[in-house]
């Protein structure tokens, strides 16, 4: 029972020193029933913009380093009429959105320069590449020869991803049954350069034949040609970790991993600079009963990879250095170990005997076969934390932000407030030292349960935004009932 002391203490103390908000505003009748809040930092000013969005408008408060509005500016725009907001960030001196349409063809780009006291829309066409075919018809009550044919067309290009790095946006799409990546960049002018990545001819399908990259991601029905991207500024929640692909951006290279093949792990790289591109392939380990249902994933961390393949019987974790190609360590459990894992939220429903079961190894092995799973590594006081979890598909609230956006800056709340959900049965914490060997640690609250604690008291109706602004951690949430905005701040 100590670590559940320990953890009760720790959540405690840290609910009472951000028990009172860094900065409440008023409530606003203006913000009655909006349909999405989140906030953009500026780690250049450490101030942030908190944007609302309620039916044909938006707008944008500018929050400054001691909490003080010093601004407001709004934007007449309709959000909600096919649109999705694909990337937000402050670029080019100003607080900017993207919003993607539906077909894919058109971008609007919605600015905030509070500098200058200016809002601005401007539309962009994405030159998205078209397959044509042709259809044959036959006239309604007509014979077999009374019918005729027409050219249609199709977007032949799929949106992954976007991006800002230095002061470009990028829209990463990927070209229909290809290993083709296509790259549009737009610059601080907005000019639109579109870019064809051709990946080498190394992916196989599940019997080894040759494949492609966008067949590979076809391997999981969780793939919607939207894809997590993964930033690692927080600890990354299952509901993220669990998508078989994801998109990581460190400094110009961007990489993407699939998991969909349950052979392989291919990590695809692309330079921003000069837009080369390069696959590597991993091979996934084979565990030993193979009547068994074997669960795989992994979760890049700089140069390291993390490689998980569980059963109910056992677990290993293959760590490779992918731009050496060389094993650095292999983690393994068994259920007959008496390890104890840790868990912040177990679920005080269950006996004592009970919770403490849940965390021992053979009752962890056999919860942790069950759905999709995901594995997160974060580096904390020189040791490492991974995290291994159930997932499952979590909606918006706001309905505007896509829900595969877990973990960049500004997020929504959808990870934050069903992370204890997701943490209760089938999450497993385990800490490691610098050369991956277990130990055992109480285990503090991560950010996202300590903030979920936070808003768990607010029963109210609300939305939620979870965000980083330079060292300090930020959860705010917009009341939809009376349009009042409260901030908590903490390090």
């Amino acid at each position: 029972m100590r670590v559940f002391v320990f953890l009760f203490l720790i959540l405690s103390s840290f609910l009472s020193a951000a028990q009172e908000p860094t900065l409440t505003l008023p409530e606003n009748e203006d913000f009655v029933k909006s349909d999405a809040f989140f906030a953009i930092p500026n780690d250049q000013e450490q101030e942030f913009a908190s944007v609302i969005i309620k039916n044909n408008t938006i707008t944008a408060l500018q929050v400054d380093a001691t909490y003080q509005v010093k601004n407001q500016l709004t934007i007449d725009y309709n959000a909600n009429s096919g649109r999705e907001l694909v990337e937000k960030a402050y670029i080019n001196n100003t607080y900017t959105l993207y919003f993607l349409h539906e077909e894919d063809k058109m971008l609007d780009i919605l600015t905030f320069d509070f500098d200058n006291n200016t809002s601005n829309t401007t539309y962009i066409e994405i030159p998205i590449a078209k397959k044509t075919f042709i259809q044959s018809l036959r006239v309604s009550g007509g014979t077999s020869n009374d019918s005729y044919e027409r050219n249609l067309s199709r977007n032949n290009e799929y949106f992954l991803q976007a991006f800002t790095y230095t002061t470009n946006f990028y829209l990463i799409n990927i070209l229909l049954k290809s290993s083709t990546l296509v790259i549009y960049q737009i610059d601080a002018e907005n000019n639109v350069s579109r870019k064809e990545v051709v990946l080498p001819d190394y992916f196989r399908d599940e019997k080894r034949r040759e494949s492609n990259l966008y067949s590979n991601m076809l391997f999981t029905n969780d793939f919607h040609f939207s894809i997590p991207k993964i930033t690692n500024v927080f600890p990354t929640p299952s509901s993220a970790s669990g998508h078989f692909s994801k998109i990581y951006l460190n400094d110009s290279v961007l990489t993407l991993t699939t998991d969909g093949n349950p052979l392989f792990t291919y990590i695809v790289t692309v330079d921003l600079n000069t837009f080369e591109g390069d696959v590597t392939a991993f091979a996934k380990r084979a565990l030993g009963n193979s009547s068994l249902v074997t669960r795989t994933n992994s979760f890049l961390d700089g140069d390291t990879i993390y490689m998980l393949s569980t059963n109910a019987n056992e677990l290993y974790i293959d760590l490779w250095n992918v731009r050496e190609r060389k094993k650095i360590k292999e983690i393994s459990f068994n259920k007959k170990e008496d390890l104890f894992f840790e868990n912040p939220t177990i679920d005080t429903t269950l006996t004592k005997e009970d919770q403490y079961a849940l965390l021992k190894t053979k009752k962890t092995l056999k919860n942790n076969t069950r759905g999709t799973k995901g594995i997160s590594v974060k580096e904390i006081d020189d040791t490492f934390l991974i995290v291994i979890g159930a997932t499952r598909a979590l909606a918006s609230e706001s309905g505007l932000l896509s829900p595969v956006e877990f973990n960049g800056a500004g997020i929504l709340l959808p990870p934050l407030m069903s992370y204890t959900d997701l943490a209760t049965r089938n999450e497993i914490h385990a800490y490691f030292d610098k050369d991956f060997n277990f130990i055992s640690k109480p285990l503090e609250p991560s950010i996202f349960a300590s903030l979920g604690a936070i808003s768990q008291k607010a029963d109210f109706k609300k939305i939620n935004a979870f965000f980083k602004v330079k060292d300090e951690y930020v959860y705010g949430y917009l009341n939809i009932k009376t349009g009042e905005i409260s901030f908590y701040s903490g390090r």
